[in-house]
């Protein structure tokens, strides 16, 4: 099994070195222009909006699975090196397609939660206010934030599996805006998996660079928090007033906070990517020796 898993993954990758983590060059771009956009239309904000969450949870789904791929990858290989049984389920491919539903549950809720699309439906949905439609659509908010806490509680079993930890980042790699630094944290948990593999296997000297945090990783943190800040002020704004910000210097905070989140797209796609190259590079050389 562990032959045939370094095999497949040599074959992807010789086509994407960088695994699925190269689409979110595409979604970042996305939503910066989105973000731009989103700041100097007055009119359709609210499908706008919608459209700005949908590539939101395109680019975290994307993270997601890079993230499932790569843990189960480890695990997978981690069973053979010291046999345990208990990680042996998730190495089928069909039960990876069902752990990637149960991961991606919460998402898809979380998107469903922040779109404004009532906002953007409201002709519609005001001419069916008094059905069962109508009164869900009122009460969307409570029964989707129930079902994204079930979701979430589903989804930590199979989290447990795949040998993901520590707890709290694997919680808040669900929540929106938090799962960029949660994931990014995750991704580092995996690079000490993937410097345990090399130990353990054929290349026994793993030097200090290999495990050292890359610097990639430590920008993106700092740029998260600088990324949130002025957003944050932008929601608080227009959940205060109904309006968007138009004087100074309220209106400098989207401005701010579009030029910090191109900053953090960059930041936290290279973090990613030092960590999927060094898994490459395991595979690689685990190749050579079994040759």
């Amino acid at each position: 099994m562990k032959d045939n898993l370094l095999r497949e993954r040599q074959r992807w990758f010789q086509f994407f070195p960088e695994g699925s983590i190269e689409f979110l060059l595409v979604t970042r771009v996305l939503a910066l222009l989105l973000l731009l956009a989103l700041m100097l239309m007055r009119l359709q904000r609210s499908a706008i909006s919608v459209a700005l969450v949908t590539v939101l949870w395109v680019d975290h789904a994307i993270m997601l699975w890079w993230l499932l791929q790569l843990a189960m990858d480890l695990a997978a290989i981690s069973a053979q090196n010291v046999s345990d049984e208990s990680v042996k389920p998730v190495q089928q491919h069909a039960s990876r397609w069902r752990v990637a539903f149960l991961i991606m549950l919460p998402t898809i809720l979380a998107a469903a939660i922040l779109a404004p699309w009532p906002a953007m439906l409201h002709n519609v949905l005001t001419s069916s206010s008094d059905s069962l439609f109508g009164i869900l659509i009122t009460y969307r908010i409570p029964i989707l934030a129930v079902a994204f806490v079930a979701s979430i509680l589903m989804a930590q079993r199979v989290v447990r599996k795949i040998q993901l930890e520590p707890f709290v980042w694997t919680v808040l790699m669900f929540i929106p805006g938090f799962h960029w630094l949660a994931i990014q944290r995750l991704s580092k948990h995996l690079r000490h998996r993937i410097v345990a593999c090399q130990t353990l296997g054929v290349d026994k000297t793993i030097d200090k660079a290999a495990k050292a945090t890359p610097l990639a990783m430590t920008i993106a943190d700092a740029t998260w928090v600088l990324m949130i800040l002025p957003w944050a002020a932008v929601v608080v704004f227009v959940l205060a007033t109904g309006r968007w910000p138009k004087e100074f210097p309220q209106v400098m905070m989207p401005s701010c906070g579009i030029l910090v989140a191109a900053g953090f797209a960059v930041a936290n796609i290279a973090a990613l990517e030092s960590v999927q190259r060094q898994f490459v590079d395991y595979l690689r050389r685990s190749q050579t020796h079994d040759q």
